[in-house]
């Protein structure tokens, strides 16, 4: 009996040193250390499920998880890092209401990060209970925010928009500006540039987030924003200063190997060379995109997208057979994923295809079909500029199958 005692003693002294040794790492990280210990992952992820074992070290544990979750989202790695945080928190007592809710946080990021939004959001709306509960401000803050740039990211505009304004009501200004707060800017930025397309607030929003960002020395947000920047400078036709903007940002995540994000601004940085009609830069930049990178860990929508654009800037190069078949690529992942607008709109382009080619019937088809499902989706801008051109596209064909003369208006 006394051996097992002297046994778990020995094993609990060990793994609180390992964790000790971790939290040290941790302390206050440059991303150029935590650069250099991407290869420790694993380590960490051992160091925790060790501890874990141990119930006297469940808090100590669960601490780290958190202090790691930079490290884990600079290894693209934060899926693998979202089982350690539910693992930790299924260990944690119910008494350690703090500690649960910052665990809950930062698993409904990781969540938003990897799409899951139901899981995130499920996660954030008990971390925000939790805190209103406590009266914790600061959690109950970053809950909201994160709440919304879920239900940014997932559409609802009208939801994000009442997080957003229990926010700027209760945000601690004495505070002065903290990430908190860059994250608020951020989210202000995407709700005047998605819903109401005010693109000078949005500008407005986007630029005080990347203040703080810069003072910060955020190395991973700072760009995100930029990005973000980039966007509403692209599509208020801003397009020179759009493209410093989304050129820095690429520089920025290929410099810190963030292989998702660079993905992601390769996407906008070849629509804005497609809008320039520059179609062979269009086409070499959305070929800069690791594809079989996106789809080994699981970035559908991201991929539909990259195939879609791809595939258009190949059937503006003249190469139609090729386009299709990265537009069925693209399209399968649509149905995937779920974007029945974004579906329609690919199959419209596989009509398109079939235009190039002279092959009517086949784009007549084609492009009625996109058409009906266009027709069944809520009406937005987006939707509205598709059918406007898609029924061009369609009269067009009709008219070439027909022998008849053509449409007018420029397709």
């Amino acid at each position: 009996m006394m051996n097992n005692r002297q046994g778990y003693d020995r094993f609990v002294r060990s793994a609180k040193a390992n964790l000790r040794y971790w939290q040290v790492k941790f302390i206050d990280a440059e991303h150029e250390k935590l650069q250099e210990m991407r290869e420790s992952f694993m380590l960490v992820c051992r160091a925790v499920r060790i501890a874990l074992g141990a119930e006297t070290l469940v808090a100590d544990a669960a601490h780290l998880t958190i202090d790691a979750a930079q490290f884990a989202e600079h290894c693209n790695r934060w899926a693998e890092w979202c089982l350690v945080l539910e693992e930790a928190l299924a260990k944690l007592s119910a008494e350690k209401d703090n500690l649960r809710c910052q665990l809950l946080l930062q698993i409904g990021r990781f969540y938003r990060l990897d799409h899951r939004f139901e899981q995130a959001l499920q996660a954030l709306n008990t971390a925000c209970e939790i805190a209103e509960t406590q009266g914790n401000r600061p959690n109950e803050q970053r809950a909201l925010v994160n709440i919304a740039t879920c239900h940014l990211d997932v559409g609802n505009r009208v939801a994000a928009k009442t997080c957003l304004d229990r926010v700027v009501t209760c945000l601690d200004e004495s505070a002065g500006e903290t990430p908190l707060h860059a994250t608020l800017f951020n989210n202000l930025g995407h709700f005047y540039l998605e819903h109401s397309k005010d693109f000078p607030r949005a500008i407005e929003y986007f630029e005080k987030s990347l203040q703080i960002y810069k003072l910060q020395n955020d190395p991973i947000n700072y760009p995100r924003v930029l990005q973000n920047l980039g966007h509403v400078l692209l599509f208020s036709g801003q397009l020179d200063e759009a493209a410093v903007c989304l050129q820095e940002a690429t520089h920025r995540f290929q410099s810190i190997n963030a292989r998702r994000d660079t993905a992601n601004v390769f996407v906008s940085l070849g629509t804005l060379y497609f809008m320039q009609k520059r179609w062979a830069k269009a086409e070499e930049t959305f070929r800069q995109i690791d594809l079989a990178y996106l789809e080994r860990v699981g970035y559908v929508k991201l991929s539909a997208m990259a195939f879609n654009n791809l595939g258009n800037a190949v059937l503006k190069n003249g190469r139609p057979m090729e386009a299709r078949k990265l537009l069925e690529d693209g399209l399968a992942l649509w149905k995937v994923f779920g974007a029945p607008d974004e579906y329609a709109n690919t199959l419209g382009t596989i009509g398109e295809t079939y235009l190039a080619q002279e092959e009517w019937s086949l784009a007549v088809k084609t492009l009625h079909s996109a058409i009906e499902i266009l027709k069944n989706e809520p009406q937005s801008r987006k939707v509205d500029r598709w059918l406007e051109n898609l029924n061009k596209l369609h009269q067009l064909a009709e008219c070439k199958q027909n022998d008849c003369p053509e449409p007018d208006d420029e397709v």
